[in-house]
């Protein structure tokens, strides 16, 4: 703790000043800090420091606050042994971690084929591409991780240096690299002058990979090199600041001695702080008499609960304040030592998640009582604008542009009226970046973008931040929520959380209504598709093992919990030995259940950790009726909705799975009476209500004799017996019900 005792004047008893602890001058006693590569001394602290005290060195590898850098195994020449495999000797990074590369180019297939061929050829890069400056900047401010910027230097439609210039104001030593044809005043007028910055001249005979990762690595080198040293310059300084909140000793009803972080809370300096008397008046003219009662007490029950109590900085600003204190003996008289903690973030934090309790049961209430997507959307939007937000809205996305759907609130840049060019004409808005990245985007100051023809209109709105989130539900996307706010800074980390919540939330609506809407159609598709390759494991399994006259039946597929699926499956003219030991030792299969066998005919039930296409398929509504696994692939006989696009089902699967089309068929099914059952009639089952039913079917539990008791049922499910039943009892009445209840 870096303490400071206040100039007393002549008329009380002098006590030294302790001021912060300052470098001393390196002697035989210092501790060196060495470059691991050169183990030159670079820079050196005092062990003296009076106001740190400590049983090690800084470098010593087995303290916590080691920053020693790894050393690398040389050659006999000092040269390091680690060589980049594209033949070259990399400059060592200081630091192990990957380095992360943000590539700006408006050329989105290049950038993208580059930034493969750079990941692929070093696996340290993680590349990250934006195709335009205001992309760049928000990935910047939006807190990405970024070790270094490449640029074209403004030969193309995109100008590097000025983007550079940008990041500058607020991230004045972040590794630039600059791509170019040919050298240019400029350009080497920028790099002489910023030791962040540097340039490759593109054209030559040198393998243009090798230079890319060089000259990435060596300016990254650099930049963590500097912080390094920085970080080592202000250790010393932590150490003294380990006790948390402002500390103070109370003597007289002055201040006598205190913290730095006295002073940072309340803004007084330490002239300010020596004259205060009394020490109450640190705090709100209400809270004073409470403060000093609390004070007595301290010094006759040092063990009293701590206080509550309003601080008044210098520049008349309220902190809401925690205070404990304990009597101590300071220049052989009694003194308080009081500790004042800062709640005032904890205090706003929770009134607002208070207020984010009641928005998000507002909106759960309102999507139960919804029937269509637009009533759902149109509730979302209206309670975020109730909640503080100028304006929300929704929109649908195709492949080249945003279509808004519901507006709420003041839409005074009259987005109901307009769309949103997905290409780029609509650079600055966030809503096109989370619908081309499906990614959430918040930007707390539209000011700090570059001029761009949706921020101005924004900007002369009124609006100065905004955040768009994709609707995205099982990997299937269902468009985006957008929200503006005329206050800077609005999203924080818990606003964040909050919004993607509520459209992870409105994303399961929409995917809810359409499946519901689905179902009940009577106008019907099916397909016949068949799977090949080993993307899904029963196909790799029946190749592994080889019977081409056998095959697997996958009879049921529901979800075992948030990870795992459960598949029954019927084995037929396949050793059932030779499949339970195949199946045991994939990696995709967690557990396999023999549920009965007769000859070479057995049903299992297996719980894998890997996407089967039957899962995939019911995030769309789809039903699969049947599926015929064989060593050459499977076929899965899919009954869908006429409302749901074919094309758009083969190329959600396709995304996972080797697939193609057999043959497509229409037919149309009439409407179940009170005595037929369909899928729709079961949507009031829960996730273990579902699985507790389709379990006791396919183990036989309703078969007279029973094949499986319901304690053998519950083990492989693996619940208790009770928990089985209750669950299956429970879904039994609701299935009852829709049969006969009507």
């Amino acid at each position: 703790m870096t303490l400071r005792a206040p100039f007393r004047s002549s008329t009380r008893k002098s006590r030294t000043q302790l001021g912060p602890t300052t470098h001393s001058t390196p002697t035989s006693d210092s501790v060196p800090v060495k470059n691991a590569r050169s183990n030159c001394p670079t820079a050196s602290f005092s062990r003296a420091s009076p106001t740190i005290r400590r049983s090690r060195d800084f470098t010593s590898d087995t303290s916590p606050l080691s920053t020693r850098a790894p050393v690398r195994p040389t050659s006999s020449s000092g040269r390091d042994n680690r060589t980049g495999m594209y033949g070259f000797d990399r400059t060592e990074t200081l630091l192990d971690d990957p380095i992360a590369v943000l590539f700006v180019d408006d050329d989105q297939r290049w950038a993208g084929y580059l930034s493969q061929r750079l990941q692929r050829h070093e696996p340290e890069l993680a590349v990250t591409v934006a195709i335009s400056p205001n992309e760049a900047l928000q990935q910047l401010q939006d807190g990405t991780e970024i070790d270094c910027v490449v640029v074209p230097d403004g030969t193309s439609r995109i100008d590097g240096l000025r983007l550079r210039e940008r990041v500058r104001e607020t991230e004045p030593n972040l590794p630039f690299l600059v791509v170019a044809d040919r050298r240019s005043e400029r350009l080497e007028r920028v790099a002489a002058t910023d030791p962040a910055t540097t340039y490759l001249i593109t054209g030559g005979d040198d393998d243009p990979l090798s230079l890319y990762v060089g000259k990435i690595a060596s300016v990254v080198d650099r930049y963590r090199l500097r912080n390094l040293f920085g970080e080592l310059e202000t250790q010393h300084e932590t150490l003294t600041e380990q006790i948390p909140g402002a500390v103070a000793i109370v003597q007289d009803d002055t201040f006598v001695v205190w913290n730095r972080a006295l002073s940072d809370l309340s803004g007084y300096d330490d002239s300010q702080l020596n004259t205060m008397y009394p020490v109450t008046d640190l705090f709100h003219h209400a809270d004073q008499s409470g403060v000093r009662s609390k004070l007595l007490d301290w010094y006759e029950s040092p063990a009293d609960q701590g206080h509550d109590a309003r601080l008044v900085t210098e520049a008349e600003a309220v902190r809401h304040c925690h205070l404990t204190g304990r009597p101590v003996t300071h220049d052989d008289s009694p003194a308080l030592l009081v500790t004042i903690r800062d709640r005032t973030t904890q205090r706003r934090r929770k009134r607002k998640l208070e207020w984010e309790t009641e928005l998000n049961r507002t909106i759960q209430q309102a999507l139960v009582d919804s029937r269509t997507r637009a009533e759902m959307e149109e509730h979302i939007c209206t309670q975020l604008c109730t909640y503080g937000y100028d304006l929300a809205w929704t929109g649908t996305v195709d492949d080249t542009e945003i279509v808004p759907q519901v507006v709420a609130g003041d839409d005074q840049i009259n987005v109901s009226s307009r769309t949103f060019d997905i290409a780029g004409r609509d650079d600055a808005a966030p809503s096109v970046w989370a619908a081309r990245l499906r990614e959430p985007q918040f930007v707390n100051d539209l000011t700090g973008l570059l001029d761009a023809d949706w921020q101005q209109r924004a900007l002369r709105a009124g609006y100065r931040s905004g955040g768009a989130i994709p609707l995205l539900y099982e990997d299937v996307f269902y468009g985006v929520l957008a929200v503006y706010h005329t206050r800077l800074e609005q999203f924080d980390e818990t606003e964040r959380s909050l919004l993607r919540s509520l459209a992870d939330l409105l994303a399961f609506a929409i995917h809810d209504v359409k499946t519901r809407q689905a179902l009940s159609s009577n106008e019907r598709v099916t397909l016949q598709l068949n799977v090949e390759g080993d993307a899904y494991y029963l196909t790799d399994i029946a190749r592994r093992v080889g019977s081409r006259s056998g095959q697997f039946v996958v009879h049921g597929t529901t979800r075992h919990d948030a990870y795992r699926t459960r598949q029954y499956v019927t084995v037929d003219g396949v050793p059932i030995d030779r499949f339970g030991e195949v199946a045991r030792s994939h990696p995709a299969v967690e557990s396999v259940t023999e549920i009965n066998s007769s000859g070479t005919t057995a049903r299992f039930q297996l719980v894998v950790t890997q996407e089967t296409p039957q899962s995939r398929l019911a995030t769309l509504g789809a039903l699969v009726n049947r599926t015929v696994v064989r060593i050459d692939g499977a076929e899965l006989a899919i009954e869908l909705p006429r409302s749901i696009d074919v094309a758009e089902t083969v190329n959600h699967l396709a995304q996972r799975f080797d697939v193609s089309t057999e043959s497509i068929t229409d037919f149309r099914s009439l409407p179940p009476t009170n005595n037929q059952y369909s899928p729709a009639d079961i949507d009031s089952f829960t996730d273990k209500q579902e699985a507790a039913l389709s379990a006791a079917f396919h183990h036989g539990y309703f078969e007279q004799p029973r094949k499986n008791t319901a304690e053998e049922i519950a083990t492989a499910l693996g619940i208790s017996h009770s928990t089985f039943l209750q669950h299956l009892r429970v879904a039994e009445q609701k299935l009852l019900e829709e049969l006969y209840g009507k």
